[in-house]
């Protein structure tokens, strides 16, 4: 397989992984109540233990794979003094080394007893994601519009992950509300997500303009690029992802709070469909991100 597509794949299951890592373990933190916890624990855990072991291994894939990138091809991703040098020489392996010490401190903190095991992983999820923002055309500039971006695009990363990475555990505990128990624990988590997912889109579409202005500097209207043509195609899905949680949060589930018959499978599936979109839009961006913008 050539190199320039296994990066890409690597790309996408490492964004997918520290979303979902973030998404899970705020969500299993702070919006859950107690009840429901208990109910749905076990699964998400499971999601989390995943979603850890995919960031931990990609993150060391990553670096081997800018290695070869670098280097002289496959043989330089193992090779001991390309990769010294990609860690001690480049930007990128400066900010690496600190991601690979926080994947080690992400595997301890599964070590970590009850409640204090959510807030630990989810406070190195947290610093996984956004030292992201700090590679890639988000580092391109310097100074302190440089600064602006890096800061802007991290923010971005942790507010899709609030969005996007807590669809699954949504999905998950609304399908425990056919338990008749949970129905008021579900209803009361999907007021404290209604809170936390305004905030979450309006950060998404607020900072992405933001990253889109000071990466092209105007809409990606030049569909001679490869770039723009992708980043459009984002900015579209986002726009249908929008268009969706709108639709559930006003149309379905006042219906579902009513007990109207299949309302539930339509708040189930809109979100279903809102994961699968938020799955287009990580395989887009991380396509794109290997990309040159061609400002």
């Amino acid at each position: 397989m050539d190199l320039a597509d296994v990066l890409i794949a690597c790309r996408f299951v490492h964004f997918a992984a520290a979303l979902l890592l973030v998404g899970t373990g705020t969500f299993g933190l702070w919006l859950i109540p107690e009840d429901l916890r208990r109910a749905t624990g076990p699964s998400l855990w499971r999601l989390l233990r995943v979603a850890a072991v995919l960031a931990i291994l990609t993150t060391l894939l990553w670096l081997l794979l800018e290695a070869a990138e670098l280097g002289d091809g496959w043989p330089s991703a193992i090779d001991p003094a390309t990769l010294g040098a990609v860690l001690t020489m480049t930007s990128f392996g400066h900010v690496w080394i600190a991601r690979l010490l926080l994947a080690l401190l992400l595997a301890a903190a599964f070590a970590l007893p009850g409640r204090a095991r959510w807030a630990g992983v989810s406070l190195v999820g947290v610093l996984l994601l956004a030292s992201l923002g700090l590679v890639g055309h988000a580092a391109d500039k310097s100074g302190p519009l440089g600064d602006l971006q890096r800061l802007n695009h991290a923010t971005h990363l942790l507010a899709a992950a609030g969005w996007v990475g807590a669809l699954p555990p949504l999905w998950i505990c609304l399908r425990r509300r056919r338990d008749k128990a949970l129905v008021p624990a579900v209803a009361e988590m999907l007021q404290r997500f209604s809170i936390s997912g305004h905030i979450a889109v309006a950060l998404v579409l607020v900072t992405g303009l933001l990253d889109t202005q000071l990466i092209l500097g105007r809409w990606p209207t030049d569909m001679s690029q490869p770039y723009q043509v992708l980043l459009a195609a984002k900015i579209a899905l986002v726009a249908l992802m929008v268009l969706i949680a709108l639709a559930n949060r006003y149309q379905v589930v006042p219906t579902l709070d009513a007990d109207r018959p299949g309302a539930l499978d339509r708040l189930i599936r809109g979100t279903v469909a809102e994961i699968v979109l938020s799955a287009g839009v990580v395989a887009l961006v991380s396509a794109f991100g290997t990309l040159d913008p061609g400002v």
